[in-house]
């Protein structure tokens, strides 16, 4: 039994002051339960497959957790916080974490790229190929397509911030 903290550390006692854990089994070798904080600011919560073959992403309450499956007294790495979407896009092979704002994507290496800040609010994915990840965001006139090179996580094209506003 492991219990994973809002900061990735798999300790006891465990504490989850923002909301119920996430509680799951996992059949690996070998077997093991966790408990995982709830985020507190995000709606979304689920479990997903990562590229990594031992890699498992776990979302509670909007905070993304990255595990091994293997070795889970490691810990886990805090991916993402406030999610409200999880995108898997087969090729290039990656996990998209959109918050509110921005993204992440997770490789078979663990974050592959953060994007820097790409709208005022409402980020969601439309669509995820292997040339672009075509979102739209509200920049201040309305929704607005944005597109971000999967390979990269730089914006290709579409809708930019309002100028002087701020990128995080």
């Amino acid at each position: 039994m492991y219990g994973f903290g809002r900061d990735g550390a798999a300790a006891e006692p465990f504490d989850s002051r923002w909301g119920p854990p996430l509680v799951l089994r996992v059949d690996a070798n070998p077997s093991w339960v966790g408990s995982f904080a709830a985020g507190g600011l995000g709606g979304v919560t689920g479990v997903s497959a990562t590229p990594s073959p031992n890699g498992l992403c776990v979302v509670a309450d909007g905070l993304a957790y990255l595990v091994d499956v293997r070795d889970p007294g490691r810990g886990a790495i805090i991916a993402h916080d406030q999610l409200t979407q999880v995108t898997a896009l087969a090729d290039p092979p990656l996990l998209l974490l959109t918050r509110f704002i921005d993204l992440v994507a997770i490789g078979a290496d663990g974050i592959q790229w953060r994007t820097r800040r790409l709208c005022v609010d409402d980020l969601c994915i439309r669509s995820a190929t292997s040339a672009a990840i075509v979102c739209t965001g509200d920049n201040l006139g309305g929704d607005a397509e944005i597109r971000v090179d999967p390979a990269t996580g730089l914006q290709i094209g579409g809708s930019t911030l309002p100028s002087g506003w701020p990128d995080d």
